[in-house]
């Protein structure tokens, strides 16, 4: 999926980031237009053991499918600093618009290491 990714930091431990890139499918799946945009603040520093750069977020997803509806949702989260580039991020995905029957709860959970 190409994509590009935009982040600033404008002070007092507030982040924005955002996200362009359109989804190819090598299947059956819906091809189409991603966009997310995210504002965090980090209320931690990154030496607090274990949760370093505590950060707390809310992301909005747009989708914009070639075919059907497009889909909005927003995901709360939070991701922290565990221990030297282990972090740990988690989220609740939200449908808003067009989300139909098949939209279940999405629970996001992931550790990233960082290189």
């Amino acid at each position: 999926m190409p994509q590009i990714n935009l982040w600033a930091d404008v002070g007092a431990g507030v982040a924005i980031r955002g996200r362009l890139a359109y989804e190819f499918s090598d299947t059956d799946a819906t091809e189409g237009f991603r966009a997310n945009f995210a504002v965090g603040q980090t209320i931690t520093p990154a030496e607090a053991v274990p949760f370093g750069q505590f950060t707390y977020y809310l992301s909005a997803n747009l989708f914009e499918p070639e075919d059907g509806p497009t889909f909005f949702s927003l995901t709360p989260g939070i991701r922290t600093r565990l221990k030297g580039n282990l972090f740990f991020l988690a989220g609740v995905e939200v449908p808003i618009v067009n989300f139909g029957d098949t939209f279940d709860q999405r629970v996001l959970a992931q550790f990233v290491y960082g290189f």
